[in-house]
């Protein structure tokens, strides 16, 4: 058996106490907030319902007080002072509801209480085949009706069509498209599915965009 030379142990034990010395004493007299004292500090505001009974509401949007969700079967829904006002859609092309399909992304116009302008991405048919469109709404006496066709043909399906809008911080339109249930085309750059799209408001392509003369 290997014997540990004294000046070594004498080491440990001077490193010991150092350790200890500079660590300084317990502070008993510190408060201790267990996790459930931290929790009980924490107030949460009660829940405040401002709409019931929607249907398969998809994209919200705010102005003011007032608030405007797309519904996916083809409605915008109008919430102001607890009043909830279920508005119709006028479209050029027919609206395709089925499953996943519908009136999908809403963003409103930045000047939308000037302009009464939306924008929306909604799903129809052609020859059997589902596609989806990015258009403008403008609001009528409380009908929003179709104004400017931006982009169309984006690839939809039953399932998978995307369809989300927003604005950036940098003006821009964004738009999420869905894969239409064929994942290869999102690795494909020259289709419009399962991407991001970038777009200037009035539809046409950024010149700064990644890739030159496309959305993607």
């Amino acid at each position: 058996m290997k014997r540990i030379p004294m000046l070594l142990i004498a080491f440990f034990l001077t490193t010991a106490c150092y350790s200890k010395e500079e660590s300084g004493p317990a502070n008993d007299s510190a408060p201790q907030t267990s996790l459930e004292q931290q929790e009980e500090k924490i107030v949460l505001p009660e829940p405040e319902v401002i709409a019931e009974n929607l249907k398969v509401p998809w994209s919200i949007e705010k102005t003011g007080d007032t608030f405007y969700l797309s519904e996916r079967q083809g409605h915008i829904v109008k919430i102001a002072n607890g009043e909830v006002e279920r508005q119709s859609v006028e479209l050029k092309k027919e609206l395709a509801d089925n499953s996943e399909s519908g009136l999908l992304g809403f963003a409103l116009a930045a000047d939308f209480p000037e302009s009464n302008v939306a924008y929306a991405y909604h799903t129809y048919k052609e020859d059997s085949q589902h596609l989806n469109r990015i258009i403008t709404l403008r609001l009528e006496e409380g009908i929003w009706r179709e104004a400017d066709l931006l982009l169309d043909r984006i690839p939809g399906a039953p399932n998978h069509s995307g369809g989300r809008l927003k604005f950036g911080p940098d003006g821009m339109l964004y738009a999420t498209t869905g894969d239409a249930s064929d994942k290869d085309i999102a690795q494909d750059r020259d289709s419009l599915g399962g991407k991001i799209l970038r777009m200037n408001p009035d539809g046409t392509i950024p010149g700064d965009n990644p890739n030159p003369g496309s959305y993607v």
